[in-house]
């Protein structure tokens, strides 16, 4: 009788592992890699926030001579952190900026923000 009450349980542990999935999983297909990020003064005194995206190759073979590939986005926007939720909604994928290799600020803005 013990013997049934281990198999059963044992048997229900092994369903209940087999049956989870991945739901918060992030594939390279969801993301949006910024490569550069721009600053700038908007037109009506806000923040004009401009990001560069890589484009990712959807082929396997990869020609290590062909320039990369990207598209820009701007909005205007009253913070970065409200200009990235703005993008998250535009282009329909998560903004990440593991990749960002250059921050770009206008000297206009740089010289209103510091004075």
């Amino acid at each position: 009788m013990n013997k049934i009450y281990i198999f059963v349980i044992l048997f229900l542990i092994l369903v209940a592992v087999s049956l989870t999935g991945y739901d918060d999983e992030r594939g390279l297909e969801t993301m949006a890699y910024v490569v550069a990020v721009g600053l700038d003064k908007g037109e009506t005194n806000t923040l004009k926030l401009s990001m560069q995206f890589a484009v990712l190759e959807t082929s396997g073979a990869q020609n290590s001579s062909q320039a990369q590939k990207s598209t820009t986005s701007t909005v205007e926007c009253d913070s970065i952190n409200s200009g990235i939720t703005l993008l998250n909604s535009y282009i329909g994928k998560t903004v990440n900026l593991s990749h960002c290799k250059a921050i770009v600020v206008s000297e206009e803005l740089a010289y209103l923000r510091y004075f």
